[in-house]
C-alpha cells in the first residue's frame, strides 16, 4: 500500500494520531478500512495501526480473513504459551516466540509456494470460511513439508518446538476435523461421538504414515478431563504418548493453581463444583497413568488437596455465615440475596469434596447452624402470619423455607412446605 492511499482512507500524521482517527470511525467505514489494512499488515507501520485497531475488533467480531502466518499457526494453536511451561508441558507446549523463526525458515526455503498462498489469500473475502480452509491444507501440507527440510543446526529445545509443529502440520486434517466436530473447548465430557472421531482420526493418520503425537497433545489441551482421552487409547493398540499423560497431571497442577480464579469468575458455587471435579479428576487420572507419570502426580497430590483444602475453607465454609445474613433482613437487596443464595448453594454442594478434605465436620456444622436458624426464622414468621391473620404467609416466609432447601437439601424443606400448603 502505497502513502497516498493510506492518506486517502485515514487522512495523513503521525501514526498515533491515525490510529486514534481510524478507531473513532463509525462501524461499517472502521471495519471497510480494516479490511484494506489488514492485507498490507506486513508493513510495519500498518502493522502497528492494526495492533491499535484490535481492541475494538475484539469488541465488534467482524468476520475476517486470517493472515497466512495466523493460518499457520491454527493446527497448534491450542499449544502455544507465552511463557516457558511448568516441566510436566515443556514437551506438550510451543513458545509463541519459537513460531517467528520456523515461519521465517518456512518463507525462505518456499519462496514461491508461500507468495502463491499469500496471493491466494488475498482474494477471499471475510466470510469464505471453506476457501480459507482449502487454502489452508495447502499451506499446512507445504508448510509441514519445509519445516521437515528446514531443521538441521537448530538447538535441542528449538528443535523439538519445531517437530511438534511439524508434526501438527502434518496431522492438520484430523486436528481440524476434531475442532470442527467438537467445537466446545474444553470438551467437557468424551462420550461416545467424540470417541469414534478421535479413533477414525488416528486411523486416518497411521493409513497415511502421519505421526498421531501432536494430534493427541492438541486433543489433551482441548478436554477437560485428559485422562478420558488417555482410556480411550488404553483400549486401542496405539502407544500413549509420555506427554499426553503429563499433560494430564500438569492441567490438573493449572486447575487448582486456578482456584482463586474461579472463585472470581464463577463465585462459590462454581468453586465448590470445581474442586468437587478436580478431586474426581484427581482419582480417576491416577487410575490410567503409566507408573513413571504417576509418580510425578502422586508427589503433587498433597500439595494440590492443600490448596484445594485452603480455598474450599475460605471461601466456602468460613464465608457462608456473612454472606447467609442477607437472607434474614426484613428487606434484603436483590444482590445480597442472590449471593446468599449462592453461598447456601455452594456450602451444600462442598459436602462431599469437604469430607474428602478432612472438612466434612466443619462443613456439616456449618449447614446444621444454617439450617437451625432458617428454621428458627420460619418459627417467628409463621406465628407473626397466624397473629396476623394472614393464612397464605409472606416473603419472609417463602424466603425462609427456600433457603433451607438451598443449605440443607430438598428432603429437609419438604415437611415445611407440606405444613404450610396445609395450612398448619
Amino acid at each position: 500500500m502505497k502513502q497516498a492511499q493510506l492518506d486517502e482512507l485515514i487522512g495523513s500524521g503521525p501514526l498515533a494520531e491515525l490510529a486514534q482517527r481510524l478507531c473513532a470511525l463509525p462501524e461499517a467505514k472502521f471495519l471497510a478500512v480494516v479490511g484494506q489494512l489488514e492485507r498490507h499488515a506486513h508493513v510495519p507501520a500498518i502493522g502497528l495501526l492494526m495492533d491499535a485497531c484490535r481492541p475494538r475488533l475484539r469488541q465488534l467480531r467482524p468476520p475476517r480473513v486470517p493472515s497466512l502466518k495466523r493460518l499457520f499457526c491454527r493446527p497448534f494453536e491450542d499449544l502455544l504459551v507465552s511463557r516457558q511451561p511448568p516441566e510436566g508441558l515443556a514437551k506438550a507446549r510451543i513458545l509463541r516466540d519459537a513460531v517467528d523463526p520456523c515461519w521465517a525458515a518456512i518463507k525462505a526455503a518456499g519462496q514461491e509456494q508461500i507468495a502463491e498462498l499469500e496471493e491466494n489469500l488475498r482474494g477471499i473475502a471475510p466470510g469464505q470460511a471453506k476457501l480459507v480452509f482449502s487454502l489452508g491444507e495447502r499451506l499446512w501440507q507445504t508448510a509441514g513439508r519445509l519445516l521437515s527440510a528446514a531443521r538441521s543446526g537448530e538447538a535441542p529445545d528449538a528443535a523439538q518446538q519445531t517437530m511438534l509443529m511439524r508434526d501438527a502440520l502434518l496431522a492438520a486434517p484430523a486436528i481440524e476435523r476434531f475442532k470442527r466436530e467438537v467445537p466446545t473447548k474444553p470438551v467437557p465430557k468424551l462420550g461416545k461421538p467424540e470417541k469414534t472421531i478421535i479413533l477414525e482420526c488416528i486411523e486416518q493418520l497411521a493409513t497415511q504414515r502421519l505421526p498421531t503425537n501432536a494430534f493427541l497433545l492438541v486433543l489433551a489441551a482441548r478436554v477437560k478431563q485428559p485422562a478420558e482421552l488417555i482410556e480411550i487409547l488404553a483400549g486401542t493398540d496405539v502407544r500413549v504418548p509420555e506427554e499426553v499423560e503429563s499433560c494430564a497431571v500438569a492441567q490438573l497442577v493449572d486447575r487448582v493453581n486456578r482456584l482463586d480464579e474461579t472463585i472470581t469468575e464463577t463465585g462459590p458455587e462454581g468453586l465448590a463444583k470445581e474442586i468437587e471435579e478436580v478431586l474426581q479428576a484427581m482419582a480417576e487420572t491416577g487410575n490410567v497413568l503409566g507408573k513413571s507419570v504417576k509418580n510425578g502426580l502422586d508427589e503433587n497430590v498433597v500439595v494440590m488437596e492443600q490448596a484445594a483444602r485452603a480455598a474450599l475453607d475460605e471461601h466456602v465454609i468460613e464465608a457462608a455465615p456473612a454472606a447467609l445474613e442477607a437472607a434474614f433482613e426484613d428487606a434484603p437487596g436483590q444482590d445480597a440475596l442472590l449471593a446468599a443464595e449462592a453461598h447456601a448453594r455452594a456450602l451444600y454442594r462442598s459436602r462431599h469434596a469437604a469430607k474428602k478434605l478432612g472438612l466434612g465436620a466443619k462443613a456439616e456444622a456449618a449447614m446444621a447452624a444454617a439450617r437451625e436458624r432458617f428454621e428458627a426464622r420460619l418459627a417467628e414468621e409463621l406465628k407473626a402470619a397466624a397473629e396476623a391473620g394472614n393464612s397464605e404467609g409472606n416473603a419472609a416466609i417463602f424466603r425462609a423455607i427456600r433457603m433451607i432447601e438451598l443449605v440443607a437439601g430438598t428432603e429437609a424443606a419438604r415437611p415445611h412446605i407440606r405444613a404450610l400448603m396445609s395450612g398448619r
